[in-house]
């Protein structure tokens, strides 16, 4: 993945198509093709809008990895390249199972916390 850094946190839709060197209807197609597949415009590609504001704004990052993945056709031309994207993919997997475990146990223990207290009232 490329490691650029963006200038600003968030951009709008006709800075993206600049920055991004796409057409309006190019983006609109890739908008729709994420939602077809199940996508959500914010989490995968970094889509929103603002009050007061008349263009659609982007979150750069979350974009470029989404054309990344998406669109982005990387050749391997050597076995050892193969073997490691299979490596850096497999990495990713373990990574985000790892978060997800972390995450789980936070939620438990919240619920936890947040369940009332069974109190008994003694009977004599």
């Amino acid at each position: 993945m490329f490691n650029f850094k963006f200038i600003k946190p968030y951009y709008s839709e006709v800075e993206i198509l600049v920055l991004f060197n796409l057409s309006r209807s190019t983006l609109q197609r890739y908008r729709e093709e994420c939602l077809k597949n199940g996508g959500d415009l914010f989490l995968d590609m970094g889509y929103f809008n603002m009050k007061g504001v008349k263009s659609p704004m982007y979150e750069p990052n979350k974009l470029s990895h989404w054309l990344f993945d998406n669109k982005v056709d990387v050749q391997n031309k050597y076995s050892y390249e193969f073997s490691e994207q299979n490596k850096v993919e497999e990495g990713l997997i373990v990574l985000a199972d790892e978060k997800y475990a972390k995450l789980k146990s936070k939620v438990e223990q919240l619920e936890d916390h947040l369940k009332p207290k069974k109190t008994t009232v003694g009977v004599n």
